[in-house]
């Protein structure tokens, strides 16, 4: 039985994978090397600058988003982050365009952020806090008597 054995091009991949390394002279040297770089994500969130929704304005939209789902209304979600704005999409079937977007747009000289509700390319409230804008999807019940 005949074993094949490696090149010594593959041989030297594979030692260069294990951290060793051949010298000039034959002789193996090992070498420490770096297989990850840790990074903080608060320094890259920070350094790249985007906007981004917080964890409570999470809970408002996915709170929002439940319940419709549960009543048959939305089917699907996606959130999308830029340097600019964030943007929260709702979908009614997965073939069609957004049925409504929440965004966030980067906070301007006052510090606060600004929040716009659109359906389709058609802005329906704009406001300085999530929860003013999410009120435009409160359904208003209306008692309707039958004339006794």
């Amino acid at each position: 039985m005949m074993v094949a054995r490696p090149s010594q091009g593959a041989a030297l991949d594979l030692l260069a994978e294990m951290g060793k390394t051949v010298t000039d002279q034959g002789r193996m040297r090992e070498e420490t090397r770096l297989m990850a770089r840790l990074v903080r994500l608060e320094e890259f969130r920070r350094r790249r600058g985007l906007v981004q929704f917080t964890r409570q304005e999470l809970n408002q939209l996915l709170q929002l988003y439940s319940r419709r789902v549960a009543s048959g209304e939305w089917r699907d979600y996606a959130i999308q982050h830029d340097t600019a704005r964030a943007r929260f999409a709702v979908f009614r079937n997965r073939l069609e365009g957004p049925a409504f977007t929440i965004i966030k747009f980067v906070p301007g000289q006052d510090d606060k952020p600004s929040y716009l509700v659109a359906h389709g390319l058609c802005p329906l409230r704009r406001g300085t806090s999530l929860s003013e804008v999410l009120g435009v999807f409160e359904r208003r019940l209306t008692l309707v008597s039958n004339g006794s």
